[in-house]
């Protein structure tokens, strides 16, 4: 298990109830940002006090790790084909429940483009699990709340993807 550095057990630690102290959270944040790069069903299994949180406030947690501070956009710092991109820091965020054509068929190039125009702003990330090439795939959205997958699939761009069609609601 991974464990914030301490000399005391903190109450993230210890399993605390989700009122942990301020430096308790701050310790149990630490922790969890060591292992952001995995689904948050494994990031509750190995850090103790977010076993109890429920999954809006993990989730806010996470996008904390991945995207800045809730309200705020996360910049992209480049965009990589139709269903991919980068947030400052070096995040790759895969676009949940859709897909996108892949370099060199036809379609992509609009996708992407238009996935740049989209993003241009930032994005809001609500990140769902992490894929076989370390992606975090996620929900992203425009500050003024445009589910950006949603709208390409909306567009003709992309397609939902039907493997994924249950993680979101919109695609469902």
């Amino acid at each position: 298990m991974i464990t914030a550095p301490s000399a005391s057990p903190t109450p993230c630690q210890m399993g605390a109830t989700p009122f942990i102290s301020d430096q308790g959270f701050n310790s149990c944040v630490l922790a969890a940002a060591r292992l952001v790069s995995t689904d948050l069903h494994r990031l509750r299994a190995e850090v103790p006090c977010l076993r109890q949180m429920t999954r809006t406030p993990l989730l806010l947690l996470a996008t904390l790790l991945v995207g800045g501070t809730p309200g705020d956009a996360a910049v992209v710092e480049r965009v990589i084909d139709g269903d991919t991109l980068v947030l400052r820091g070096g995040t790759r965020i895969r676009l949940a429940c859709m897909d996108a054509p892949e370099r060199g068929q036809p379609g992509a190039a609009a996708t992407t483009r238009r996935l740049r125009h989209l993003t241009a702003g930032g994005v809001q990330v609500e990140p769902l699990t992490t894929d076989r090439f370390g992606r975090t795939v996620a929900e992203v959205w425009t500050p003024a709340g445009v589910n950006v997958g949603k709208r390409l699939v909306e567009e003709g761009l992309a397609r939902i993807h039907p493997r994924y069609r249950d993680q979101c609601a919109w695609s469902s």
